[in-house]
């Protein structure tokens, strides 16, 4: 039997999703935050037994072109269908859009 204290993964990791994968570990993704002393997108994390996580860094690195100035990207949300993962996130646009004002935009990235 394993036993655990709260916090279990004890960092800046809000609004998190959690995806149990084919290879048998779970994947955590979380909203923007600081991971390994760097800014990631989308925190990722994973685990053998949701006790002790692993910080993997930036779940999206590169940032999408209608957002590649801002530092606004939340609440991911993650999934699998037919073998490709789909990992949905809100995010600001850039201010050049002229869309920036009028809120966060929805997008989907996917891999196999």
């Amino acid at each position: 039997r394993l036993t655990y204290a709260n916090p279990v993964l004890d960092a800046d990791f809000p609004d998190p999703s959690v995806l149990k994968a084919p290879d048998g570990r779970w994947y955590a993704y979380a909203t923007q935050g600081t991971a390994a002393g760097r800014m990631a997108n989308l925190q990722v994390a994973r685990s053998t037994d949701l006790v002790r996580w692993e910080p993997l860094g930036d779940a999206l690195p590169t940032k999408p072109s209608w957002a590649s100035s801002t530092q606004d990207f939340w609440a991911p949300d993650i999934s699998r269908k037919d073998g490709r993962f789909f990992l949905y996130y809100s995010a600001r646009p850039d201010p050049a859009t002229g869309e920036s004002e009028r809120g966060l935009c929805l997008a989907v990235a996917t891999a196999d």
